[in-house]
């Protein structure tokens, strides 16, 4: 676990040594789970203290692994984000209100929360005169120069700390940014704490990698915890815990020894005993709702929401980590009013989610709110289907699209244009996907954004060379039959579980031959994949492998996590039907790794292949594979997926 001490007094000596005029980084590594927000929240503490009292920010970056398509096109945000914080902080007198000019002609481009820059009243008349005057040698250095001079400008009137959290998930001008200003931070009272997901910044030449490597020896590195600490954790949280090992290994191996799931775990055992009054075990270790459910105390306290109040909180969560009230009630159809009750009810039963006030957001004046975990975030998207998943954002993506048509203001376009491009991603929309991409393309020209430029380019070179859809519905026919891709794809998978096998192969070579031209690679290849499946039921092997051979070639350029679990799965069937039985497990250990932060749909559908693999094989753990997918399959609904 976290030796919070040990690194509160490391912390300490530097906020020393920024004060004195010396500015430093430190890196906070450490995977999901393990602490590093919690880490920065002690430190931002120790800033606050009167013997400590310095600036400080905390900047978060929205940690979104469960999509595909996180990225937005805002190069800078988090460092634009820190900038506008420090201006607000504190009233800047006279004399430094030029020294800070510069950061407005491009701060004032970027929408973000509230009244933004503008709030800055002091300021807004210098910037206006300054830029008629600024030199074109300024202006071609883009927003990275303006930003620098600003941040050195700032340290110049008082010293101050950024905490950025979870940098992984920050744009690559941002990562650069970050490693420019780390060669002249020595002679600079700026002390900059960059907390990051180590498996998400492993790729050589990455410039977060470059930084790590930069600063290996700055480096306060979060690790699971020992068998040793667990134990202590019992002793202290758990009621009539005595020294039981059988637990404690228990505990550690079901927990990995992460932070965060012992402590689901933990709060999940302040209900449910695990001792008895005179310290005896009482729970049976070999129950898969403990050792399958990391999130166990999160998912109990689903359980005390009502239909309504889940339903919400569910449709929230596929919106962002924040969302307004206004989007919300769009996509459940609900008035304002009615969402905004139904938030105060889930409010009083937890603190998942908190406001963040009321202002402009996405072109409407709104109430935002924010999950106030990436944690409680990312399991309320687990607890979603593919198939809500799906049609969710097409809704989402489509309520955004009637707002960037009726809107005539440029920034807020551009701020909807994001959105739009993220959602229209996640349902495979290419149509708005190119609409996005080109609203964000044409403001990028009208403000000269050097650096959102750059990130366009290579985005807007892949785009073009995709084919686009003549029907923005998704909508196809079948026997005269007008019917979506969603609900082909029900259908066949009903079909399927009826053992209508040839039924499967007819409606989907016909889906395949007619609707080719309107449908993405994406959705090709899970119909293709479908009917691979039926042909194996039917002993049609070499058909089968022909089919899975042909999507095995479009899997680097479609680059879908999801498509490549359901594919490996696919396979695997096929290589244990043919007696492949080690070449079956090899590819199933493949899958299970991926599903692990994919949708639960495929969560269930690899542990069923899994336990079918080793029942075959007498393996005793087939069991316990096949009762875990049936008892997620009962938590979700996942009504016939398995049997």
């Amino acid at each position: 676990m976290i030796d919070t001490l040990k690194y509160k007094n490391q912390f300490r000596e530097q906020i020393n040594s920024v004060i004195s005029g010396k500015g430093n980084i430190l890196l906070i590594e450490g995977e999901q789970g393990f602490g590093k927000s919690h880490l920065i929240k002690e430190f931002a503490k120790i800033c606050n203290e009167e013997n400590n009292k310095i600036l400080n920010i905390i900047i978060e970056n929205e940690d979104d692994s469960s999509s595909e398509s996180s990225q937005t096109f805002k190069p800078l945000l988090p460092i634009s984000k820190a900038l506008e914080a420090i201006l607000k902080a504190k009233n800047i007198s006279a004399k430094k209100k030029l020294a800070v000019d510069m950061t407005l002609t491009s701060l004032s481009m970027i929408p973000i929360f509230g009244d933004f820059i503008y709030g800055v009243k002091e300021l807004s008349k210098d910037w206006k005169s300054y830029k008629r005057e600024q030199k074109e040698s300024e202006r071609s250095k883009g927003k990275t120069g303006e930003y620098l001079n600003a941040f050195k400008a700032k340290a110049l009137e008082e010293p101050y700390v950024l905490f950025f959290e979870d940098m992984h998930s920050a744009d690559a001008a941002s990562e650069r940014f970050l490693q420019i200003l780390s060669k002249e931070i020595a002679e600079l009272p700026i002390f900059i704490v960059i907390a990051y997901n180590p498996a998400r910044v492993a790729v050589k030449g990455d410039v977060m990698y470059a930084l790590k490597e930069e600063y290996q020896h700055k480096i306060l590195e979060l690790l699971p915890a020992s068998s040793e600490e667990v134990s202590k954790l019992c002793e202290k949280y758990i009621d009539n815990y005595t020294s039981n090992k059988e637990f404690s290994d228990w505990f550690l191996r079901v927990s990995s020894g992460i932070p965060a799931e012992i402590i689901e775990f933990l709060e999940y055992f302040k209900t449910n005993k695990p001792f008895n009054s005179d310290g005896e075990l009482i729970i049976d270790l070999s129950d898969s709702k403990l050792s399958s459910n990391a999130g166990i105390a999160f998912k109990e306290q689903m359980n005390k929401l009502t239909a309504d109040q889940l339903e919400l909180l569910l449709c929230a969560s596929c919106i962002g980590r924040d969302f307004s009230v206004s989007l919300l009630s769009e996509l459940v159809a609900k008035s304002p009013i009615y969402v905004t009750k139904i938030i105060r009810e889930i409010n009083q039963l937890n603190n998942y989610i908190r406001s963040l006030g009321a202002f402009k957001n996405l072109g409407v004046k709104s109430t935002v709110y924010r999950f106030n975990e990436n944690t409680f975030y990312r399991y309320l998207r687990e607890m979603l289907e593919f198939e809500e998943i799906f049609e969710l954002n097409a809704r989402i993506s489509e309520i955004l699209k009637l707002r960037l048509n009726s809107s005539n203001d440029e920034e807020v376009k551009e701020e909807i244009a994001n959105k739009l491009l993220r959602h229209s991603k996640e349902n495979d929309d290419e149509q708005n996907i190119s609409l996005a991409l080109n609203q964000i393309k044409d403001y990028a020209e009208s403000t000269n954004d050097i650096e959102l430029k750059e990130i366009l380019s290579s985005e807007i070179d892949d785009q073009s060379n995709k084919e686009v859809k003549s029907e923005v519905d998704g909508s196809a026919t079948i026997a005269n039959e007008q019917i979506s891709f969603m609900g082909l794809r029900n259908l066949l998978t009903n079909n399927f579980n009826n053992s209508s096998f040839e039924k499967v192969i007819e409606l989907s070579g016909s889906y395949l031959e007619t609707e080719k031209t309107n449908l993405s690679k994406l959705q090709f290849a899970i119909v293709s994949l479908l009917q691979a499946r039926a042909n194996m039921e039917l002993g049609n092997h070499d058909k089968a492998k022909n089919i899975i051979n042909s999507v095995e070639k479009s899997l680097p350029e479609i680059e879908s996590d999801n498509l490549e679990c359901l594919f490996l799965n696919t396979k695997a069937i096929l290589h244990f039907n043919q007696g492949h039985y080690k070449r079956s497990i090899t590819l199933l250990q493949k899958s299970s790794e991926l599903a692990l932060n994919l949708p639960n749909e495929l969560r269930i559908i690899t542990l069923a292949n899994i336990a079918k693999v080793l029942k075959q094989k007498n393996d005793p753990d087939a069991e316990v594979y096949y009762n875990t997918a049936k008892r997620l399959q009962e938590e979700f609904d996942f009504s016939g997926l398995i049997n």
